[in-house]
């Protein structure tokens, strides 16, 4: 006896599959039957008829014994592009504009993560065949690869002892196509299999169960899912649920009109030895139609109806195109410097409420609906309550993820920002500063617990929403006045200002702008002097810092007392300054607990851990309070 590694059929790109003996000139018969060595027993009897094409063959035994190499390629794949891209090694290809819970703005996106996680498990399904064996022997028996196919004698003799083999193989896998129980020796196969070998382990291994599996993790369909699931996921499962309902059906009614004399076989030879060998097993060939009809029948449909629950991992990898895509969202806001809770409740909403919890349950739901069907209910009663049981406990989970995703950013929700008045903005400005006050007032939460916070706060906000302008534009807008809104008549402010309203958890804000009256370039040195009125918790470093990072900002450019409005925005600005050159230098950014006109003291009135700053310019005398610790 003969056998060759189920891996070696597969290597360089599975060419023993994919030509039909009889094509093949003796040369090439000769090598074929050379990489064959003799062997004692089979791990596996490969059953099969060449007249499906041998591609689709190959295809279900890469799967079917590659994917745990394809999941491994695959999860190394995506853990290295996604750690690369998150600390920025890898760059972003493009960038959007993204409306996210608590975050709205450009974020950077690139393609890395989903690129390698296409790319991977391709590359280790090919790389599979040449990989050793971990499991011990992987020898199988191949009619055209283990009978010597050169030689007319040892070919006949190699047919007469398929018996022997059959008896020698610890399994029999049949690799099932519409057109297999058409041909003589695939069902004598099956049939003596049973005879020769009772104890032995049958497999009946549709080759549309490994490709149709991967219908279902069709990147289009799967983003097709994401937008609209009941619309379009359901019928499609269905279809596919439908098809293999049809492949069943047509597989029973085969067995149940089964007659030997109607099969058909390649040559004369062979129809006498398997008649003879029929014969000689079952007395007649009448007899063995009757028992391919029935108790035969029988042991096949059980057979296919045994394969359990869908495998993890093919739900895994149907699925891990949508999970990449989400792997790059995250990627995206983290890049972004989006707020750590927009950041978290993406993941908690999307990779493992949605993701990982939600989707794997649709999948499972596709794969009851399909052996479901044409099945009587009392055969599937225990894997029923199974499913829904396993179904219950993830659908649960999804939901108290997704809950506690909107609980924990319950305070982020409802900021909107809208042009009260449009005065001297035109559509695309107006356009960008509701855009600016969406993103500033969602980053700078405005505080109302006092009228010093209030004024800080709000001050801070607008002062973004101006700078975000500037940095647009390339110029800046002046900040005419900001405050509570005030609910209207708002065209008595007149055409020269815009006025822009925002919604927030706090309160209603609205804030005014107009053009500048003269160029803001080449603003000239402010004098200043700054003093540490209360360090606080600040270190005597960080203290040193905060005196040099006051008089750097407040010199470029001194408070605005024209009005209210612009004496918030030109102070919140300063301080805003000060927070930023805190957080590159220090990595983070301390908390602005109140900004005004200095009060004179007692400084440590604010709290033993406040730290105070004062700022004399010529505009006046002014104060900051910092907190660095929680």
């Amino acid at each position: 006896m003969r056998g060759v590694s189920l891996r070696s059929t597969l290597k360089r790109g599975g060419w023993l599959w994919l030509y039909s003996p009889s094509v093949l000139s003796i040369e090439k018969r000769a090598q074929v039957f050379a990489s064959s060595k003799p062997t004692e027993r089979f791990d596996k009897f490969l059953s099969h008829t060449w007249w499906t094409h041998g591609k689709w063959k190959m295809l279900s035994l890469l799967i079917h014994f590659g994917w745990p190499t394809m999941l491994t390629a695959w999860a190394l794949g995506i853990t290295l592009s996604f750690a690369l891209s998150l600390i920025g090694v890898l760059p972003a290809c493009t960038s959007f504009e993204v409306h996210a819970i608590g975050f709205h703005g450009e974020v950077p996106y690139g393609c890395w993560i989903l690129l390698s996680g296409l790319l991977a498990p391709i590359a280790g399904l090919m790389a599979f065949p040449y990989l050793p064996c971990l499991h011990g022997s992987d020898t199988c028996f191949l009619d055209f690869v283990c009978i010597n196919q050169t030689d007319s004698v040892e070919m006949q003799q190699g047919i007469r002892c398929i018996g022997h083999f059959l008896a020698a193989s610890a399994e029999l896998r049949v690799l099932w196509s519409a057109p297999y129980l058409s041909r003589l020796w695939c069902v004598f196969e099956l049939a003596a299999y049973r005879k020769m070998n009772p104890s032995g382990k049958i497999v009946i291994a549709p080759i549309a169960n490994e490709l149709r599996g991967q219908e279902g993790g069709d990147a289009v369909r799967l983003l097709a899912v994401f937008v609209c699931v009941f619309a379009v996921m359901f019928p499609s499962l269905a279809h596919v649920a439908w098809k293999q309902k049809l492949d069943r059906d047509k597989l029973e009614s085969d067995l149940a009109t089964f007659d030997v004399m109607n099969v058909e076989c390649s040559n004369d030879f062979d129809r006498q030895c398997i008649h003879e060998a029929i014969i000689q097993w079952y007395g007649s060939l009448a007899a063995f139609s009757e028992h391919v009809q029935g108790p035969f029948r029988q042991e096949v449909v059980r057979l296919m109806r045994a394969g359990g629950s869908v495998p993890v991992a093919y739900v895994w990898l149907s699925l891990s195109p949508i999970f990449c895509l989400s792997l790059e969202g995250f990627v995206a806001l983290w890049r972004a410097n989006a707020p750590m809770e927009s950041v978290l409740g993406f993941a908690a909403s999307h990779l493992l409420a949605h993701d990982i919890l939600w989707l794997p349950s649709v999948v499972v739901l596709y794969h009851f609906t399909t052996r479901r069907s044409g099945s009587k209910l009392p055969q599937l009663k225990p894997n029923l309550h199974g499913h829904r049981r396993a179904m219950m406990r993830k659908t649960f989970l999804m939901l108290l993820c997704s809950a506690a995703a909107d609980e924990f950013l319950s305070l982020k929700r409802g900021i909107s920002a809208r042009c009260l008045l449009q005065g001297w903005a035109d559509d695309a400005q107006e356009s960008d500063i509701v855009k600016a006050a969406q993103d500033c007032f969602t980053r700078n939460e405005v505080q109302t617990s006092n009228l010093g916070e209030l004024q800080g706060t709000l001050g801070v906000a607008t002062g973004c929403v101006v700078s975000n302008l500037d940095a647009k534009w390339g110029w800046r807008p002046e900040l005419a006045g900001s405050g509570s809104n005030t609910g209207g008549p708002y065209d008595v402010y007149g055409e020269g200002l815009t006025l822009v309203g925002v919604e927030t958890p706090s309160g209603s804000w609205q804030f005014m702008l107009r053009k500048p009256s003269a160029s803001q370039g080449g603003s000239s040195h402010v004098a200043v002097t700054v003093h540490s009125y209360h360090r606080g918790d600040a270190t005597p470093q960080q203290e040193t810092d905060l005196i040099h990072f006051a008089d750097s900002c407040f010199s470029k450019e001194d408070v605005d007392t024209s009005n209210l409005g612009s004496l918030q925005f030109s102070l919140g600005k300063n301080v805003d300054c000060v927070l930023q050159k805190c957080l590159e230098a220090w990595g983070f950014k301390p908390e602005s607990s109140s900004s005004g006109s200095d009060n004179g003291g007692p400084y440590d009135a604010y709290g033993l851990g406040a730290t105070v700053i004062g700022v004399e310019s010529p505009s006046g005398k002014w104060e900051f309070v910092l907190r660095l610790k929680n």
